[in-house]
Order: C-alpha cells, then sequence, then structure tokens
C-alpha cells in the first residue's frame, strides 16, 4: 500500500473536490486511518481531514444535518488522530 499511497492521496483529493463525502468517509476514511496509525502517516492524514472539513459548504447551504454529520465525523477522526499520539509532523508522541 505505500507504493499506491499516492494514488489514494489523490483519489480522496478528487471525491474532496467533486463535493463526494460520502464515498470519501465511507470507503476510504476507516482504511486511511488504520494505516495512518500503522505507518506513522498521521501529517499526511491530518492533511486530507483538514482538506475535507475545508471543502464543506456552509451552514445553510443544503441539507444541514448532512453536512453536520460529516464535519462531525471528520473532527472526530481528527482528534482521534491527535489523541493517539500522531503529531502534526507525523511523529509519535510518548
Amino acid at each position: 500500500m505505500e507504493v499506491e499511497f499516492d494514488n489514494i492521496y489523490v483519489a480522496w483529493s478528487w471525491l474532496v473536490s467533486a463535493k463526494d463525502m460520502e464515498t470519501a468517509l465511507q470507503n476510504m476514511l476507516p482504511m486511511l486511518f488504520h494505516y495512518a496509525e500503522l505507518r506513522v502517516r498521521g501529517d499526511t492524514l491530518l492533511h486530507m481531514l483538514d482538506m475535507a472539513l475545508a471543502s464543506l459548504p456552509p451552514y445553510g447551504s443544503g441539507p444541514d444535518a448532512q453536512i453536520r454529520q460529516q464535519e462531525i465525523i471528520l473532527r472526530s477522526a481528527k482528534g482521534a488522530c491527535l489523541g493517539r499520539g500522531l503529531s502534526a509532523a507525523g511523529v509519535r508522541v510518548e
């Protein structure tokens, strides 16, 4: 998977830019989180989560309940990443 990680990053970026957050969150996020934890790629995962958070539309511009659910999932993943000791630099903090 290390060899393919650049392609996975591009796929995530494409889904986020295409506003297909449902696919990104349901199909990619669990695997990305696990991979980042195993390979100490917290810096990349945090960047990917920030990219997705920044792409969410503002309140009142669509189905707010769905958008807020996606925001909660992304913020929870970000908090879990930081809480597990993966710093923004991708180095385990003990």
